[in-house]
């Protein structure tokens, strides 16, 4: 069955009933991943950095590969108002080899709004999460390039994981 876009729409945009409820009503579609995916994509494109934030949290409730080039190319656009926080965070439930260009390359960067660096330890929390010898060695040379606290995460995830 393929999910009406529309629909999803009018249910990504309700928020009726508070937060709880709206994430139980993005949940409860069907094959709202396409029409998620579609969305994400269509803001990112237009820079409709609000749209892009709602679909982001819809995207939360159902990640799905699908998604990964779009989370990709929004960790890439330098400004506040992309959370690349919470774009990490949904690529955590998408352990998806195809992103580790882009997350190898957020673990070096440093960015003037986040000086503590969250945005390159979540970076490391999704490499962590794929379980290639690829992020094995992006996680080897985040221990032997970056900082102390970079590197500590880097080192305990080897261990953890191989």
């Amino acid at each position: 069955m393929t999910m009406d876009c529309g629909e999803v729409d009018r249910v990504v945009s309700d928020f009726t009933g508070g937060v709880k409820a709206w994430g139980e009503r993005v949940e409860a579609l069907p094959d709202a991943e396409p029409c998620i995916a579609a969305a994400l994509t269509a803001a990112l494109d237009a820079e409709d950095w609000d749209r892009f934030s709602l679909y982001l949290a819809a995207a939360g409730k159902r990640p799905d590969p699908s998604m990964t080039g779009t989370l990709c190319r929004s960790l890439q656009v330098e400004t506040t108002d992309v959370r690349h926080e919470e774009v990490l965070e949904v690529m955590l439930d998408i352990p998806d080899p195809a992103a580790l260009p882009v997350l190898g390359d957020m673990v070096h960067r440093h960015f003037p709004w986040d000086p503590h660096r969250q945005i390159a330890l979540k970076a490391l929390w999704v490499i962590g999460e794929i379980d290639t010898p690829e992020a094995h060695a992006t996680l080897r040379g985040v221990v032997e390039k970056e900082s102390a606290y970079l590197s500590d995460w880097a080192a305990s995830a080897l261990e953890a994981r191989w």
